[in-house]
């Protein structure tokens, strides 16, 4: 698979929620920093997104879609001054599926929700993303009618739904980073950004290829026909970490995946991504991700 179709097969959302809004008058929803990612597309009218950065001051028009990453509360809102209503308060009183009303007449009106994420390392998925993505109106309307099937699942349940919605959460996200990137500029220090560029994306691809090959800069280098040098400051720049912290990471990631199967043992694992003792292979997994391997691996 390519790099993006890698990381978010990986990043698979085991709940998900949408509900449509209409909101008049006065109005201020708080959404906490509990780790989903959030998505809205206003369908009339217009709203505030506002939160400490990177979110800060937004305009949402009609026909806006954006996507915000569960590491920062943030507030969708008519006025900053408008007194916050906690999410779940204003919008479980309806199913999902269906429309929330708030405030007094309808000056706003959208279609949003939320994808949880059940994974050890969502956290570290989720940071490789943008945590802001806006797409405007002009390239929006795919993913609005994304959504609306998807709250279509949702609200009539049929045969098959449940696969049908993590389908269509799923193409979601895939449409908006792709409308995302299609207008953002290079060198945002992510590796999103990289995918944009053919120098940077060949040595990507490599990685994600042969994630256990015994890369070194100067390997990766050449995929990218590169000097040394000029690659590594780049994928530097570009990416937002060395190159070789790029492939540890990535290999830790697939490693917490491979150990969740049922029978895999740390030594294969440590193996199949390149390195010649467990000892060497607990260290960069810890250093990672924060625990070990056998503690992941008896977790399963």
């Amino acid at each position: 698979m390519d790099p993006l179709s890698d990381v978010l097969s990986m990043l698979r959302p085991t709940d998900y929620a949408f509900r449509g809004l209409e909101a008049g008058g006065s109005w201020s929803l708080h959404y906490p920093a509990d780790g989903s990612l959030k998505c809205f597309a206003i369908t009339l009218g217009s709203c505030w997104l506002y939160g400490d950065a990177p979110i800060g001051q937004r305009r949402l028009q009609q026909g806006d879609v954006v996507m915000v990453s569960g590491g920062t509360a943030f507030r969708l809102c008519s006025d900053l001054e408008s007194r916050p209503v906690d999410v779940a308060e204003a919008l479980t009183v309806v199913g999902p599926g269906n429309v929330a009303r708030i405030g007094t007449g309808i000056d706003c009106a959208g279609l949003g929700g939320y994808f949880g994420f059940g994974n050890t390392h969502a956290g570290i998925l989720l940071a490789m993303l943008p945590e802001v993505l806006h797409v405007a109106s002009a390239a929006g309307e795919a993913l609005r009618l994304s959504i609306a099937r998807l709250m279509q699942e949702l609200r009539c349940p049929r045969p098959g739904g449940q696969l049908m919605a993590s389908h269509f959460a799923q193409a979601l996200l895939i449409e908006a980073l792709r409308h995302h990137l299609d207008g953002a500029p290079s060198g945002q220090g992510n590796w999103l950004y990289a995918l944009q560029d053919s120098k940077l994306s060949a040595a990507l691809g490599a990685i994600h290829a042969e994630p256990g090959h015994p890369w070194t800069v100067a390997l990766l280098a050449a995929t990218a026909g590169m000097s040394r040098s000029a690659f590594a400051a780049h994928f530097a720049e570009t990416v937002g970490e060395a190159p070789m912290a790029y492939v540890t990471r990535w290999r830790m990631l697939l490693a917490c995946e491979r150990l969740a199967v049922k029978g895999a043992t740390i030594s294969r694992v440590a193996a199949s991504l390149g390195y010649e003792s467990d000892s060497a292979f607990g260290a960069a997994f810890k250093r990672v991700l924060g625990a070990s391997p056998r503690k992941v691996s008896d977790a399963s």
